[in-house]
C-alpha cells in the first residue's frame, strides 16, 4: 500500500429500522436501531480522526445524512436491490472516480471498540507490494473490513463465510490478534454480552474507545 496517499474510507450502513437484525429477536426494536445507529456514528466519528483517512464515503440503502449532522463525509444511498455488496461496490466505484490514485478501505460500521489509533496503526503496518488484504471477525469465518489498493478491481464478497471467499477472491488475510477492536464486530447478543454491555441500550456509550 502507497503509505504517501491518503486513504478512502467506504462503510456500507444499513437504515437503522432494519439493521442489525440477528439482535432484533432479542431486543425491543427502538433499542436495536439505537445501537445501530450509535455505532455507526461512532465509526464515522472514528474514521474522520484517523490520520491516514483522507475521505469518507457512507453507502446506505436509505438516507440517513440526518444522523450524522456535522459529520462532513460523503453520502451515497445505493441503487435499489443489490445488498451488501452491492453497496460496497457503489462506494468502491465512487472512491475510484473521486481519488484514482487513493488506496481504500471498506469497514463495517459495527465495531464498538473502533478507534483512531488502532485504525491508524492498521493502515500503517499493511504489506506492501499492492496487496488487497481482508480482516477476519473474531470467529474467523466472516470479514470486517478489506483493504484495497489503488486501481484494484478485485471483487468483494461480503455475506456468511466471507473470509473463506475473500482469501479465494485474493485477498490476503491480515493477522491481527482476536482481540482486536477491529475484529469484533456487534451482530448478536451474545457478542453484546461477551462486550460487557448487558441487554439494554443504557450501556452503550456514545463513543466507545475513541
Amino acid at each position: 500500500m502507497d503509505a504517501a496517499t491518503g486513504w478512502t474510507a467506504i462503510v456500507p450502513v444499513r437504515g437503522f429500522g432494519t439493521a442489525k437484525s440477528r439482535l432484533r429477536p432479542d431486543l425491543p426494536a427502538s433499542t436495536v436501531s439505537d445501537i445501530a445507529r450509535r455505532l455507526a456514528q461512532g465509526c464515522v466519528r472514528t474514521l474522520k480522526r484517523t490520520a491516514q483517512v483522507d475521505e469518507v464515503i457512507v453507502v446506505s440503502d436509505v438516507a440517513v445524512q440526518e444522523h450524522f449532522p456535522d459529520a462532513q463525509v460523503i453520502f451515497l444511498v445505493q441503487q435499489v436491490g443489490g445488498g451488501l455488496n452491492g453497496a460496497v461496490r457503489e462506494g468502491l466505484a465512487l472512491a475510484a472516480r473521486r481519488s484514482p490514485r487513493a488506496p481504500r478501505l471498506v469497514i463495517h460500521a459495527d465495531l464498538p471498540g473502533i478507534n483512531p489509533q488502532a485504525v491508524d496503526s492498521l493502515l500503517a503496518d499493511l504489506p506492501t507490494g499492492g496487496k488487497d488484504v481482508y480482516i477476519p471477525d473474531r470467529a474467523g469465518t466472516g470479514t470486517t473490513a478489506l483493504a484495497l489498493r489503488a486501481g484494484s478491481r478485485r471483487p468483494v464478497g461480503f455475506g456468511v463465510g466471507s473470509a473463506a471467499r475473500h482469501l479465494a477472491l485474493g485477498y490476503a488475510p491480515v493477522r491481527l490478534p482476536a482481540d482486536s477492536v477491529l475484529r469484533n464486530d456487534l451482530d448478536t447478543l451474545e457478542s453484546l454480552r461477551a462486550l460487557r454491555w448487558g441487554s439494554t441500550i443504557d450501556l452503550f456509550s456514545e463513543n466507545p474507545a475513541a
